[in-house]
């Protein structure tokens, strides 16, 4: 079986680019007291949109918080915006764009009532050794020593990142040809998980799920039908590898069960001793079990 893996090779540029973030990420947002809104400000802003002058579901909130020119927004909607002043107060027109999430939407023209509250703009510090030595990373003090630490975690992120497709790739050669009959109970489960990973995270940002999802001009009824053929694809892969195990009677041992919870402190960033007393071995077998087998398929594949 052969696949192709990606480089992992990091160019100046992409060091350049990932500095040039972490400097903006650093940046305070200081109030413009004077004057109107640019591209590369920040719009405190509260809006309402109308289709055939009906406000539709979704399209309101307050207090939001934007960069212009980010490009978040409808096609045309931050470009409008530019020009204002603070509390000003203006009806935006756009088109939704064809591909828009919520179906009732897709391509349809719209109104929105915006009114604007603050006109913010990032404060970029300058990259010298204080710079450097204000993000307290260890051993890492000049802006030589940062470029060198910067390129480092890149390749550590595309090699991760290679190595990740090359698993999906791989897992999904594998089940390309496989005949299998996915329970719909599996299919269920597995989208019920999905969601409710999701429901998780949008709470810990304090927001509804729901609601974050109207944000996006999506319903939970075509969230749902989103991540359909994902979910199908887990469990696709999650029967075929069942299948593999069973086949080639693939069985762990001590060594097996030391390096997956290597794995597991490595994940959780905890020692390795205390994940052993947290984690049973009968609650990891099964998931030391799909990663062993992965591996054995990731030895016999040829890589390009």
């Amino acid at each position: 079986m052969e696949i192709e893996k990606e480089s992992t090779e990091v160019t100046e540029e992409e060091i350049e680019k990932r500095i040039e973030a972490d400097l903006k990420s650093k940046a305070d947002l200081e109030l413009v007291e004077e004057g109107t809104l640019e591209e590369g400000h920040t719009a405190v802003f509260d809006f309402e949109g109308f289709k055939d002058d009906v406000p539709f579901e979704g399209g309101k909130a307050d207090n939001y918080t934007l960069e212009i020119g980010s490009g978040r927004f409808i096609p045309g909607f931050e470009e409008q915006m530019i020009g204002m002043k603070s509390d000003e107060e203006k009806f935006i027109e756009v088109t939704f764009p064809e591909d828009y999430h919520a179906e009732e939407l897709k391509g349809q023209k719209a109104k929105f009532r915006v009114k604007l509250h603050e006109i913010k703009k990032r404060v970029v510090p300058a990259l010298d050794d204080q710079f450097v030595e204000g993000l307290s990373i260890e051993n890492v003090k000049t802006v030589e020593e940062y470029m060198e630490y910067t390129k480092g975690k890149l390749a550590a992120e595309k090699k991760e990142a290679s190595d990740n497709k090359f698993e999906y790739d791989l897992l999904n050669k594998v089940c390309e040809d496989a005949k299998v009959e996915i329970p719909e109970v599996l299919l269920d489960q597995r989208k019920d998980n999905m969601l409710q990973q999701e429901e998780r995270r949008a709470q810990a940002y304090n927001i509804q799920f729901e609601q974050l999802l109207a944000y996006q001009g999506m319903t939970l009824e075509q969230y749902k039908e989103q991540i359909s053929e994902p979910a199908r694809l887990d469990v696709l892969k999650e029967l075929v590898l069942n299948k593999i195990i069973e086949v080639e009677n693939i069985t762990l041992d001590d060594e097996d069960f030391k390096k997956g919870y290597q794995n597991l402190a490595a994940l959780y960033n905890q020692d390795l001793e205390n994940i052993e007393k947290q984690i049973p071995r009968d609650k990891v077998t099964y998931h030391f079990l799909l990663e062993k087998t992965v591996s054995l398929i990731k030895e016999k594949a040829i890589i390009k």
